[in-house]
This record gives C-alpha cells, structure tokens and sequence, in this order.
C-alpha cells in the first residue's frame, strides 16, 4: 500500500508540473509565433514589391476616394542599398525604398515611400499652376512658372507636418512656395526675358526676390531663371541616381 501510494503521490506531483510547465511554454510559443510574423510581415514589407504595391494603391484609394480598379501599374523601381557619394570621398550606404508609378484618370501618378509613409504627386500640375499664377499676380507678369517635382510636394508635407493624406488647394500656395525645400536643392522661378539685358539679370533677380519675400515666408532657397520662352515645357524622368522619382518643369 505505500509503495502504491506513493507512486499515485509521485504521478500527482509530476501532472502538477507538468502542468505549469505547459502554462510557461503557451505564452513564450505565442510570443515567438508573434514575432516570427511580424519578422515575415517586415520583410514582406522591405523587398516584396506586389505587398508594398497593394499598400501603396490602398493609400491612394483611401486618399482620392477612389476603387482600386481605377488605377493601373505602369512602373515600378524595387527597393534597393545603394552607395552615396555626395561626398565624394566617403561612400555611404543608404536604403532607396519602393516607388510606383501609377495610371489615374487623365494622369500618371507617381507614389513614394519614405519612412513608412507614402506620398505622391497627382496634383504636380495643379501646384505648377497655382504656383504660377500667383507669382504672375504679385510677382511679375513675366513669370512663365516653376520648376517643381515630385519631391517638393513630398517635403512641402513634410516640412509643414501635413498629413501624407492632404489634398492640397490654391490655399496652400504661399506656404509651399516658403516650404517645399529638400535637402541643398533651389526652385527655380522661370522669367521671361524680353527686355531684359544679359547685364540686368542679376538686379532683376534680386528685385523679383525682394518682392517675393516682401509677400511670403522669407527663404534663400528660390532662384530666378531667365528664358526666352514663354511657356513651360513638361519633362518627365525617373532618375536611377535619386532616391525618388520625380517630374520636373523645364523651361
């Protein structure tokens, strides 16, 4: 009878370890499934460019209101390292995420990741615009327009702490103008040059400078470019040297 009880006492004791034992391991199986998930989930993320690619649309969609329907693919540069050397002499890695170039409506639509975030440039031409005609107004009739791209709008987000999602109107004008800098880059103002002598167009800068920060936010980041055109050209390049894509204005 002792021996039997005590085996029933010995087996009591082991269920009862058992037991608890199980109980530690359910949370610390959990706890790795979740983080060989969120593991899979961020390398999904960082190359796989159709699940980056229904993130980016998602955005869209959710910004313009818009199905998914509506917007075809038309290009695409995956996320790579790449060697920076705007130093020259100190090459440093950097990571040049996913950037989508998209059919909408009447236009193309290019869509950026930058740190988790998308933005993209559907309204470029509305900008322009807007832009332009502002300058023509309380600048100088001979303004032809302004050189911007795709990210001007990212930065003009950015540095203003607008929502990815902010649809910008005629009201964000002068604002953009003071704020849509990135990095060591200028925007540049395109002047028409009739009667204007090669000699005056260093005081012609400065006169139109002066009166645009005599209106907006004052900034050393605008130039004036003199043409003999009298409208914009639109340029489109999608530069492998930059880590964006971008449209640019060109006189």
């Amino acid at each position: 009878m002792n021996i039997i009880y005590k085996n029933v006492f010995n087996t009591e004791i082991h269920g009862e370890m058992f037991m608890k034992n199980k109980k530690i391991q359910i949370p610390i199986i959990v706890i790795a499934c979740i983080i060989a998930l969120a593991g899979v989930y961020k390398l999904l993320d960082s190359v796989c460019y159709p699940f980056v690619e229904a993130k980016a649309e998602n955005y869209l969609c959710e910004k313009y209101d818009a199905q998914p329907e509506e917007f075809e693919l038309v290009d695409y540069k995956r996320a790579k390292i790449y060697w920076d050397d705007y130093y020259i002499f100190f090459l440093t890695p950097k990571w040049m995420d996913f950037s989508f170039e998209f059919k909408y409506k009447d236009r193309n639509v290019i869509v950026n990741r930058d740190k988790g975030l998308f933005y993209d440039d559907y309204q470029i031409d509305d900008v322009e615009k807007w832009c332009t005609e502002w300058l023509q107004e309380n600048v100088d009739k001979r303004i032809i327009g302004i050189q911007i791209n795709s990210y001007n709008i990212m930065f003009y987000q950015i540095n203003t702490n607008k929502s990815q999602y902010h649809i910008l109107t005629e009201n964000d004008v002068e604002k953009f103008i003071s704020n849509c800098y990135y990095n060591d880059y200028y925007v540049h103002i395109c002047c028409n040059n009739a009667n204007i002598s090669n000699l005056e167009y260093d005081s012609t800068e400065d006169d139109l400078l002066s009166i645009i920060s005599g209106e907006i936010q004052k900034t050393d980041r605008l130039n004036i470019y003199f043409t003999d055109k009298v409208e914009m050209i639109r340029n489109t390049e999608k530069s492998d040297y930059s880590k964006k894509w971008y449209t640019e204005y060109i006189a």
